[in-house]
């Protein structure tokens, strides 16, 4: 079992890393599920000293079959 763990979580860092220079555009659109919310936002920034990315979520809401819904609540509350 923990083999399998471990294999899951190289494969996992496999990917980000794939992914790394796409996030890394100035403007790059990104998604991300959290819990029962989607996170919707936008690469603002990437610090020359470290290499972090800062991402502005700019919408969250509540996804219909995986996609974004239109509606967004006024008052969203995270469970």
């Amino acid at each position: 079992m923990a083999d399998l763990a471990r294999i899951e979580a190289a494969r996992s860092k496999q990917q980000m890393e794939r992914e790394r220079p796409l996030k890394s555009q100035i403007g790059a659109s990104i998604c991300k599920p959290d819990r029962r919310v989607l996170l919707q936002g936008f690469t603002e920034g990437v610090s020359p000293d470290n290499g972090k990315i800062q991402i502005r979520v700019w919408r969250a809401s509540y996804p219909n079959n995986g996609r974004p819904s239109s509606l967004t609540q006024a008052t969203f509350n995270l469970p």
